[in-house]
Parts: structure tokens; C-alpha cells; sequence
């Protein structure tokens, strides 16, 4: 049996009640940012999770599915509101460990090429959360990029026991975490990881937020010559927006 499994996942059904052009322009954003940040993985051993709600538009199911197939990442879409099929489908599909380490990334940001292989690195440790706290902002319609940071951002892999993770109350209760990701820190024993291993993407449609600048320390503006460079640690360039999604 094998010590961990590793699995990156999106919640892709998050913002339920939006129309079918705002799937249809999510799903290119996944595509073009998101999927791009995890090809680029130098590990490449884990499994990549959407997780979806049976709300979603069926016949986008089709796109969302030749999506992952292009991305050629190992892949699963699992419906959490659906009884039994995340333990179905990790079982299945999966397979079976020890541990499950589970890393966020929403369905429009980025990870550095690398945070797999520094994510295991670390043995299981239980109730052991790996957070990074800072990394970059992108606003890839104005081509403006800064620092930021959080104590607590939504970048982080949380160790589960493999039976645990299975079961969604026992999970639940694992974490701890009422208040959601950002009770993470407080709640759990925390691993503060390296800086500037995530990009939080600025875009037409973000869902709760807007692209601000600011002028403390932590969120200090990056001059735009020095873009291409971050953003081929990404897999991404400046050009990626007005190409392939506008």
C-alpha cells in the first residue's frame, strides 16, 4: 500500500446560479491558467480533482471532462453532493493509501512549478496543514502584478488519515475549521511554506474580488519587466488572456 496520495483539487461549483457564458468563460480560465500552473508541476504524482455539484450544467459536463483529457494530468470529477461517490471514485479511481494529502487551488489561480515536490517533502503529521502565505497577485487584463499576502490564504494541503478524508463528517471534524480555510491556522498544527508559490488571478470575472493596489510591505507592486519572468515559473504569460479567453 502506498504511504500518501497526493490530490490537488478545485471546487468548481462554489458559485452556483450563474449563467451558462460564465461557465463557458470559467472553463477557459481553468483550462488556460489554472491546469497550465499544474502541468508545469517538475512532480508530477498526484491526482487532480474536480469537485463538482450535480447543479452543473450537464451539457458542459462533455467540455469539463476533453479538458482534463487534454491537460494529460491523472484526473477525477467527483459530484460531493452525490451519496457515496467520492469514496467510490477515490477508491475506484485512485486508489488506496495510508494518507491522503489534499491541496486547494480555486479553479482561477496558480501554482508554482514547485509546490508538489515541497508539499512531500513532508512526512504525515497528524492534523498537520501546510499553508503559503505569500505569493502574487495578477491582474492579466491590466498586466499589473504585486506581492500578497495572508496568514491564512486558501493555498494550502491539509493531511488527512485515508478513512477519515472518505468520510465527509469525519473530515469535517478532522479539520476543525468553522470558519472556514482561514481558521486553518489557529485550528490545526500549521507548516509556514516558501514565499511566492501561488499567483491569485485578476480577471473579467472574479467572483468577490477586484485587483487593488497596495503600498504596505507585503503587497509591494512589481514593475511589469519583471512579469515574464514570474510568470514562466507558472507556465503562463502575459498574453494568455487576449489569446485564448477574451
Amino acid at each position: 500500500m502506498k504511504e500518501f496520495i497526493h490530490i490537488i483539487h478545485s471546487d468548481f461549483t462554489r458559485n452556483v446560479g450563474k449563467t451558462h457564458d460564465w461557465w463557458e468563460y470559467r472553463l477557459k480560465i481553468l483550462e488556460n491558467y489554472t491546469i497550465q500552473s499544474l502541468r508545469n508541476q517538475t512532480n508530477k504524482n498526484f491526482h487532480y480533482v474536480i469537485y463538482l455539484k450535480q447543479c452543473f450544467p450537464e451539457d458542459l459536463v462533455s467540455d469539463l471532462e476533453n479538458i482534463l483529457e487534454r491537460s494529460d494530468l491523472k484526473h477525477s470529477i467527483i459530484y460531493y453532493d452525490k451519496e457515496g461517490d467520492l469514496e467510490k471514485r477515490i477508491r475506484t479511481e485512485i486508489g488506496e493509501a495510508k494518507y491522503i494529502y489534499e491541496t486547494r487551488i480555486d479553479s482561477d489561480d496558480l501554482y508554482h512549478k514547485e509546490v508538489v515536490e515541497e508539499i512531500q517533502k513532508h512526512e504525515f503529521s497528524w492534523r498537520r496543514a501546510l499553508i503559503y502565505q505569500s505569493g502574487y497577485c495578477y491582474d492579466c487584463i491590466n498586466k499589473k502584478m504585486r506581492h500578497h499576502f495572508m496568514s491564512c490564504p486558501p493555498f494550502l494541503t491539509i493531511m488527512y488519515p485515508y478513512e477519515i478524508y472518505l468520510n465527509f463528517d469525519k473530515a469535517v471534524e478532522y479539520r476543525n475549521s468553522p470558519g472556514g480555510h482561514d481558521t486553518i491556522i489557529r485550528n490545526m498544527n500549521p507548516v509556514i511554506l516558501s514565499d511566492d508559490r501561488y499567483i491569485v488571478l485578476f480577471h473579467d470575472q472574479n467572483n468577490r474580488s477586484r485587483y487593488t493596489e497596495r503600498t504596505e510591505h507585503k503587497f509591494r507592486t512589481i514593475p511589469e519587466t519583471e512579469h515574464e519572468n514570474i510568470l514562466k515559473d507558472f507556465n503562463i504569460n502575459s498574453n494568455i488572456y487576449f489569446e485564448k479567453i477574451k
